[in-house]
């Protein structure tokens, strides 16, 4: 059984976990990582973690004393070692040897240790390899698109929505000339502010209510069930907009439940063109020139109820939500799918190497 030795880890006395970039003229050629190669983290707070470095600008990337990389010997098919560095396998040998703590680290001579059964044909070997490359490449087209859908969901917002206190936005639709009213958002719908339950009333039996405390419970826009309570103490209803008030504050997402709503957040009662609104307001950073804390940033009922709001006819508003509902959905689309194939990865890494 062939044995995926790690190269030895070179000190060059720079400070943290991750690739550390210099120009060609200050580094010696042989401190340099090669295209492609399977990374680890040897210490530091991503210690335990494996990347495959991707150089697609063509810049040069040297190992620190807390990197190394795999360096197989002549048996071994390097694509194929990039995909087993990855595996279960590994992953499991990984954990029983690393030292956790305050200053979290992994041993290079337990690491060279590992061994894993692999074909003895490099052909098989590349084969193999090559389709966790194809796989890995699908994933990163798949990332980069949903990175453009979100961009130019941030482009519209810029253009359609004006900045908070103004009227008149960048970007109109055909015929509509009206000025935008400010009003506070306290005025445009109604605020419920969250009140935690006792904690001796959490649960995970999903037959109680759904507790939203923070931006933990919300993903992508909407409410993701999490903890439970079996006690009432304010209540937010199916489709009112949650926005969180404690850091990181004003993130915000919809509600598909009735749930019960924890000091972390609060409920609006909105319609789609309100949800748009605070999502720019988030991007924009507005709450944290609002915000206030010492210890953490936070936003209280005065700073929602009196936030700014500009809004349009109720034609230009359902308008403007329907356009951005369709770019969400797009952009849902394209986060599922990008989650299939991750899924996809992740289970044969698992299965395929034992």
């Amino acid at each position: 059984m062939p044995v995926i030795r790690i190269s030895n880890i070179l000190p060059d006395g720079t400070v943290g976990g991750k690739f550390a970039y210099y120009p060609d003229q200050n580094k010696d050629s042989k401190y340099l990582l090669p295209d492609g190669a399977a990374v680890l983290a040897m210490s530091g707070a991503t210690t335990g973690k494996v990347s495959i470095l991707t150089n697609p600008d063509n810049d040069k990337f040297y190992q620190n004393q807390r990197v190394g990389y795999f360096n197989p010997n002549g048996s071994a098919d390097y694509s194929f070692v990039s995909s087993v560095v990855r595996s279960k396998s590994f992953l499991d040998q990984l954990d029983s040897v690393l030292v956790t703590g305050a200053q979290p680290n992994i041993s290079p001579k337990e690491v060279d240790s590992f061994s894993f059964g692999f074909p003895t044909s490099k052909v098989e070997q590349s084969k193999i390899g090559r389709f966790f490359e194809v796989l890995d490449e699908i994933i990163a087209l798949r990332k980069r698109k949903l990175e453009l859908l979100r961009a130019h969901k941030v482009a519209l917002l810029q253009k359609f929505i004006p900045m908070p206190g103004r009227t008149m936005p960048g970007l109109r639709f055909f015929g509509l000339t009206e000025e935008w009213e400010i009003q506070d958002l306290g005025e445009v719908a109604k605020i419920i502010m969250g009140q935690s339950p006792d904690s001796r009333n959490y649960t995970d039996d999903s037959d109680n209510y759904i507790l939203v405390q923070g931006n933990a419970d919300m993903k992508d826009g909407f409410v993701v069930p999490r903890i439970y309570t079996t006690q009432i103490t304010k209540l937010a209803q199916k489709g009112d907009l949650i926005i969180s008030v404690r850091a990181p504050v004003g993130d915000i997402g919809k509600t598909h439940f009735d749930v019960v709503i924890g000091r972390g957040v609060a409920a609006i009662r909105g319609n789609e063109f309100l949800f748009q609104v605070l999502t720019k307001m988030k991007l924009i950073g507005f709450w944290d020139k609002v915000s206030t804390g010492s210890t953490f940033e936070s936003i209280n009922s005065s700073d929602l109820t009196g936030a700014p709001i500009s809004l349009p006819t109720l034609e230009e508003q359902v308008l403007l939500g329907a356009i951005f509902i369709a770019i969400d959905d797009l952009i849902a689309a394209e986060a599922s799918k990008l989650r299939r194939f991750e899924l996809v990865k992740n289970s044969l890494l698992q299965q395929m190497f034992v």
